[in-house]
């Protein structure tokens, strides 16, 4: 699906991903209804509630928004309107209920991240050109064919893990070689919030995994080859492109916490949302409606992103209390059945890894098309383990 552009249209990252979305999923849960057409009634699983209930929740917002052809559809270049946000969930009920481990698959999806990564890469060193989009008054590139580099970095931070592990424990080629290209569009995307995300969620992983010394080889080789492509990458950029220059700006980002200029003028949003946390705190302003909310409460202002910048945020605006409360209980279920059994093999940990980093970066970041079907996807495998050995 991150492959998906639409070059011909104005939207080019977004609209035809969620029509891809929502194709193959709809094929597949036609596929499979064709070839188990048999229905057992039985009482609902505890997920399965929460699924129900937050779908609910999001169909109740929509019917009350304060713009309901924007909660249904979603704003231009975002997508997230209910028809998105029911997507999600019916990805993950797919992956809850059918996902098998395929090496195959997983080779696929890998050699798709890796072209995704080196265009990316490409760019970053201005060898390959991008689509571009108007962004405060100016232009700016895109990155490969996710769209913000923001995006891409979330990107980058959903899959690493799982290629770090495919070396780590299977020793295998592919998986270095992704871990590595991956690791470098992580670099390229400059975005920060990603990378304080890396480094709690390879710390993490170093924990779960380190048992022999053998591991603990294959962790030095990964971390030299990182620092390796850290300092050619940083090396080989202007002064004021240098990667470390970057890394600076998060404490002195920190240090300043106050201005609104913080971390890319997110603070100038959340002290603008947080005193409307309350204003329709049961079923928000509806689905993808929070440029509505912040122009109708402040006029005119310089509001770049029709959303918060802040997931957690967003929804407690666009879809109420209830729902965020819903939608963390499911988060949190998973990561309890995840760490149950976060000694029973790799894959939880690298889930574990995997869905952790998203809720990191998640703070300072925002749901995107191009991204939170993986993100959803993730959650279901997640769910899918508890009981699992292996």
């Amino acid at each position: 699906m991150p492959l998906v552009c639409t070059p011909w249209r104005e939207d080019i990252f977004y609209d035809g991903k969620i029509v891809f979305a929502a194709v193959i999923t709809g094929l597949y849960a036609l596929i499979r209804l064709f070839l188990k057409p048999e229905i057992s009634w039985r009482p609902l699983e505890n997920i399965e509630w929460i699924l129900v209930t937050y779908v609910l929740l999001v169909l109740l917002s929509t019917a009350f928004s304060i713009d309901r052809g924007s909660s249904i559809w979603g704003q231009p270049y975002v997508r997230e309107g209910m028809g998105s946000l029911v997507l999600y969930v019916v990805i993950f009920y797919l992956f809850y209920k059918e996902f098998k481990v395929s090496e195959k698959t997983l080779g696929a999806v890998l050699i798709c991240v890796a072209i995704v990564s080196m265009y990316g890469i490409l760019q970053y060193y201005k060898i390959a050109g991008g689509a571009e989009a108007l962004v405060r008054g100016g232009w700016e590139q895109r990155m490969s064919t996710v769209g913000s580099r923001n995006f891409a970095g979330t990107y980058s931070m959903l899959f690493l893990p799982i290629a770090c592990g495919l070396y780590l424990y299977k020793q295998h080629l592919l998986g270095l070689l992704s871990a590595l290209v991956l690791f470098a569009l992580l670099m390229a995307t400059q975005t920060r919030s990603t990378w304080i995300a890396l480094v709690v969620c390879m710390t993490l992983f170093f924990v779960f995994s380190l048992r022999t010394k053998s591991m603990l080889k294959r962790w030095g080789i990964l971390m030299l080859l990182f620092a390796a492509i850290f300092g050619i990458m940083d090396y080989t950029q202007e002064q004021k492109d240098k990667l470390s220059n970057r890394a600076k700006t998060v404490v002195s980002d920190a240090q300043n916490i106050q201005k609104d200029s913080a971390g890319s003028n997110r603070i100038f949003y959340w002290k603008r949302t947080l005193p409307l946390l309350f204003e329709r705190p049961w079923l928000g302003s509806g689905p993808d409606t929070y440029g509505h909310v912040m122009r109708n409460e402040y006029g005119k202002i310089h509001l770049h992103y029709p959303k918060a910048h802040n997931e957690y945020l967003q929804m407690l605006i666009t879809l109420g209390w209830p729902a965020t409360i819903v939608y963390m209980m499911l988060v949190v279920l998973v990561l309890f059945r995840i760490v149950t059994r976060i000694k029973k093999g790799p894959l939880q940990q690298i889930l574990f890894c995997c869905i952790t980093g998203y809720l990191i970066q998640a703070f300072f970041n925002i749901s995107v098309i191009s991204t939170a079907p993986i993100f959803w996807a993730m959650l279901g495998i997640g769910a899918r383990l508890h009981g699992e050995t292996k």
